[in-house]
């Protein structure tokens, strides 16, 4: 389905500018960071100004050419190279490791982690195929893993 027309499409930089919001979570809370936060602190050394409205823009798409500056800026704050913004395929890889830290943040991951670590290989395949039978996976075949 289409988007309608009278509604612009958001750009690359809002959907991956959005995307760090959702998943770069500040340690010790649960909810993500706010516009005006990330704009202060990315603000505070003077050398890059962003103001929580022009953040908004990017993050909606109205606004979607930052000065080189700004994404350095704001890749520096999120912890990402600037090229997440500028490059599909480094954006794609980053999302992967972004992806890890988030399910990593779970308990219950985490848990499942450090048990793994102490099971043989054949153990630990046999564990991933039991899980990729839950996660409905379509082969039931495990990838091998790398040893």
């Amino acid at each position: 389905m289409s988007e309608p027309e009278d509604r612009p499409r958001r750009s690359a930089l809002a959907d991956r500018l959005n995307h760090l919001f959702a998943v770069v979570i500040p340690a010790g809370r649960t909810r993500p960071y706010s516009n005006p936060e990330v704009a202060r602190a990315v603000s505070a050394s003077g050398e890059v100004q962003i103001s929580p409205q022009y953040l908004w823009a990017l993050r909606n798409g109205s606004r979607d050419n930052p000065t080189l500056k700004q994404i350095e800026a704001l890749a520096a704050f999120f912890g990402v190279p600037p090229a997440y913004f500028l490059s599909d395929d480094k954006a794609a890889d980053i999302d992967e490791q972004l992806m890890l830290l988030a399910a990593v943040r779970d308990a219950d991951v985490r848990e499942i982690m450090r048990r793994s670590t102490t099971l043989s290989r054949p153990d630990r395949l046999a564990v991933l195929r039991i899980m990729q039978r839950l996660t409905g996976d379509a082969t039931g075949r495990p990838e091998t893993p790398a040893s």
